[in-house]
């Protein structure tokens, strides 16, 4: 797994290469930096017998980005997405599992409750494209963005309830990790005003690569997630020099 280090200089490093190589190439040095708020709606779903039917699964993220273009249509983005904490109540029953763990059997059944939060911090360049249709104020803009984010992901599920008898204390296990993650965006812009700028976009992150052990053992529940698939919706702000 990286490092907090190795993920904090793989950013800063990418920063640097992006900076470099748009002064060598560029006739015209970085121009038209934005900043930005943006919602998504996100499916975050967990394999069967790893998570599904136990955490919820569709969160509300929200984010704030800043972003500047270097060439003509290309850029780079720095942004911070935070997932808020979501918990639901659950009930498994034989054959159903908790997260990782052994099959319920014959009359056995167990209720609990689970929760899960993430952050996102992430990086990415940027490819707009500028359409002939006339949308707003000005003209209907494209752009894809692919990046890496920092994400964290921090989870527990407490049994309240085995076969009946409420469990006391508690039986709690919690999850947490940290990776480097693959991520991606399409989105569509138009100019509300010739500074303010509304979006629609298509986010993408490789969220299959976290299989989370519990620090909790005796017995040990593993959580794996699957890739999120979300809808933003954004406001930016562009400034002109």
């Amino acid at each position: 797994m990286m490092s907090r280090k190795s993920m904090l200089k793989y950013m800063v490093s990418t920063i640097a290469v992006v900076s470099f190589s748009s002064t060598v190439q560029a006739e015209h040095h970085f121009h038209t930096p934005y900043i930005g708020i943006e919602a998504i709606q996100t499916n975050q779903n967990f394999a069967v017998d790893y998570g599904k039917n136990i955490f919820y699964k569709n969160p509300q993220n929200y984010g704030v980005l800043a972003g500047i273009k270097f060439y003509q249509g290309l850029g780079v983005e720095v942004g911070y997405e935070f997932q808020p904490k979501q918990t639901q109540d659950y009930t498994v029953f034989a054959g159903q599992q908790e997260p990782g763990g052994s099959p319920l059997i014959g009359n056995e059944s167990e209720a609990g409750t689970a929760a899960y939060k993430a952050k996102h911090p992430y990086i990415g360049l940027t490819a707009e494209y500028r359409s002939d249709f006339n949308v707003g104020k000005g003209k209907l803009k494209l752009q894809a963005l692919i990046g890496a984010s920092a994400t964290r992901v921090t989870a527990y599920n407490t049994r309240l309830v085995v076969d009946g008898t409420i469990q006391v204390p508690p039986d709690v296990h919690t999850y947490s990790r940290r990776r480097l993650v693959p991520m991606a965006r399409v989105a569509a812009y138009c100019n509300l005003t010739s500074d303010l700028i509304f979006g629609l976009s298509v986010h993408y992150r490789n969220m299959s690569k976290f299989k989370i052990i519990s620090a909790q053992v005796e017995p040990t529940y593993t959580i794996k997630m699957k890739d999120a698939i979300g809808i933003g919706a954004a406001f930016i702000y562009q400034f002109k020099f």
